[in-house]
């Protein structure tokens, strides 16, 4: 490595500093005095225009970490003398913005390409980068340092030049240290925190953000080091929480990159993520409790955006299963002050969770899992912590809630396994008291549940104990997700995803042993989809419920009908989407579909001012159907012919007279330019 006879021994020490140190330290106190420093006039004091690694820590260790660590320890009643003219003298020094990038891994520990020609990679590099990293952490993270920069806005600028070349050095150092295992366990985590203190100093800049944004490989890094992180035992887990603030993917890219941090791509850093929880769960103790207190906001990360690779992943593992019971443990039984600090703050990230993930995935099989994992319990016993909580935070976790757990309600699978649900949690839990004595918010969206849960058990009646194969893919026993479920060959009402937990089933206490023999073989000699039928139930509902709004609606038609003549077929679309209540609107009677999201349509503008009849609706008219239920970003559509509709609608207390429709005139328009 070149460097200059009179510099300093490059012992990575920055006490060995202390020569240059004092130089600057004066120069820097007379900056102080002067409102407009020229910068310029201390460029001698950290050399970066060099091209190699080392001379870049060199000048960053000789000219800016020994001067602010100067300045804390010899001036701390007297730093409001050096603000904030000083502190952009102090950034200046460590603009290493000239400090090249590495598109390749070195090819030995000795030996490498850098810059302009061959240089020697030398021990004490390492040593000195890591030096000048950690020192961030004693250098920041005091108020002294906080009170010495006076206002982030005022250097910013500075503090970005600044940033490119600590993040080229985070990347290439993050190649030799971690990747080309150069050096124990302690000097790696003494790197890696020192990387992640480092970074979360500089994500107080917007535009630090933006750079990461657009720099391919950034998440990359980020995810990389951040694991790393989790796997040294010395490790603080909860200090990796404060990189989650930069680890927030919201491209397609993005998401790549994280999958791209470990070999085996997205299924394997799944598993690495989970890993701690199922060590959790088969064996407690206070670092693991704090490990996997740190992963959830990961879990949240994948499901912000739709359909991506690592949610799914994430789901297929059964993520949902071991962030639940993982945390009813941790609420239950904590095991450390720090984690109990966290407890309080983690349902913020659970139902940020579960308020996303019904965005990300089609499907209703996460919501089965929630519920027969204990996710009415954990949401019960989160009340607990509400006083302690920010409003904002309340409100997600209600939401939250709300949107994931009624979001499929309709579908009998889910309605199921939510009612077993509110069974066993008001056998375990004193919930008449905790609902009486929750805030508001959390007691009525209880209610809301509970009662929704009921009405659509009265609706469904016999239905509810039909269960159907195809839809089943949780195991009975370990509550797992299997792509291939096998029925009990006895009831043909319980589904295993192994010939293992089936025997265990059998042979457990209470287990399928004692139910089996008794349970009626129901699905026998079905002709129909109970699905279908469940749907039809709940929409026809909603119907009676709602036709008199509905029929006051004027209806589109390209038809005219005369006063005398009846409306023999009506078109209705149904929306089930709780939590919030249904939505219908009619569509042309007699006519094709005219909906807004299909065809736009307007009022015929040759015709008079009397567009609007009433005209009765036949008492053997026929209802077409379409029920839309949510289904991820997207909704799954059933249709359906009701014949008879207003005598099915009311039932045997169906009134003499029908009602009658309002009917407006309407044009359909394909473009700006042309009509039908």
């Amino acid at each position: 490595m070149s460097s200059s006879d009179d510099e300093p021994q490059e012992t990575g020490r920055i006490a060995d500093a202390r020569v240059g140190g004092q130089l600057v330290r004066s120069q820097a106190y007379e900056a102080g005095r002067d409102a407009n420093p020229d910068l310029e006039q201390y460029s001698e004091v950290s050399r970066l225009s060099t091209c190699t690694a080392g001379e870049a820590l060199e000048g960053a260790l000789k000219g800016y970490l020994p001067l602010v660590k100067l300045l804390s320890d010899e001036f701390p009643h007297s730093l409001s003398l050096l603000k904030p003219n000083v502190v952009k003298v102090l950034f200046s020094h460590l603009d290493a913005s000239k400090v090249p990038s590495f598109d390749f891994l070195p090819p030995s520990t000795a030996y490498t390409e850098i810059g302009d020609g061959a240089v020697t990679f030398l021990s004490q590099d390492i040593e000195r980068a890591r030096t000048v990293i950690w020192g961030f952490k004693d250098v920041y993270y005091g108020e002294e340092c906080f009170d010495l920069a006076g206002g982030w806005q005022s250097f910013a600028p500075v503090l970005l030049s600044s940033w490119f070349g600590i993040y080229r050095w985070i990347e290439y150092f993050f190649q030799a240290v971690i990747e080309m295992d150069l050096g124990d366990d302690d000097f790696k985590l003494s790197f890696i925190e020192g990387s992640i203190h480092l970074f979360v100093f500089f994500s107080w800049i917007d535009e630090v953000h933006d750079f990461l944004a657009r720099t391919s490989g950034a998440m990359t890094l980020l995810t990389k080091i951040w694991l790393q992180h989790h796997r040294f035992p010395k490790a603080d887990p909860l200090d990796s929480l404060t990189l989650m603030n930069l680890i927030r993917p919201s491209k397609k890219r993005e998401i790549n990159e994280m999958a791209e941090a470990v070999d085996g791509g997205a299924l394997a850093l799944v598993q690495e993520i989970l890993e701690p929880f199922r060590e959790f769960l088969s064996s407690p103790s206070s670092i693991l409790e704090c490990r996997i207190l740190s992963l959830l906001p990961v879990f949240t990360i994948y499901a912000c955006r739709p359909r991506n690779a690592l949610c799914r992943e994430l789901l297929m593992n059964n993520g949902v299963r071991e962030l639940i019971k993982s945390y009813l443990h941790c609420i239950t039984n904590p095991m450390s002050f720090k984690g109990r600090v966290c407890i309080v703050e983690a349902p913020g990230d659970i139902f940020e969770f579960f308020g996303e993930l019904w965005k990300s995935t089609p499907g209703h099989t996460w919501v089965v899992q929630a519920f027969r994992s204990g996710l009415l319990e954990l949401f019960i016993r989160c009340w607990d912590f509400f006083p302690a909580m920010d409003e904002d935070i309340n409100e997600e976790v209600t939401d939250g809630f709300l949107e994931f757990s009624m979001r499929y309600l309709v579908v009998l699978p889910v309605l199921q396994a939510a009612s077993a649900a509110i069974r066993e949690v008001h056998d375990k839990l004193d919930t008449k008291t905790r609902i009486a004595l929750a805030p508001p918010r959390v007691s009525n969206a209880w209610r809301k549940f509970e009662y929704t849960v009921n009405d659509l058990l009265q609706i469904g009646g016999n239905l509810i104990e039909f269960r159907l194969e195809k839809f089943a893919s949780i195991c009975d026993f370990c509550i797992g997700y299997a792509g291939e479920v096998k029925k009990c060959q006895g009831c043909e009402r319980a589904f295993y995803c192994s010939r293992k937990c089936q025997a265990q089933a059998w042979n457990s206490d209470g287990g399928h042993r004692a139910v089996c023999k008794t349970s009626t073989l129901i699905n026998n000699g079905l002709n129909t989809d109970v699905h279908r039928e469940m749907l039809l139930k709940v929409a026809m509902k909603e119907l009676e419920r709602n036709i008199d709004a509905l029929l006051r609606t004027p209806v589109p038609s390209l038809k005219s009908f005369p006063s005398t003549e009846e409306v023999e077929s009506i078109g209705i679309l149904i929306f089930l989407a709780y939590p919030r209540r249904a939505f219908m609107k009619s569509a042309v009677p007699g006519d094709d579909w005219l909906e807004n999201d299909d065809v736009v349509y307007e009022p015929d503008p040759n015709a008079n001012r009397s567009t609007l009849s009433r005209v009765k609706l036949s008492k053997k008219a026929t209802a077409s159907l379409k029920v839309a239920m949510s289904r991820g970003m997207a909704a799954r559509v059933e249709r359906y012919e009701v014949p008879n509709f207003w005598a099915a609608l009311k039932g045997d207390g169906v009134a003499k007279e029908t009602p009658k429709l309002w009917i407006v005139r309407a044009v359909q328009r394909l473009d700006d330019n042309e009509y039908l």
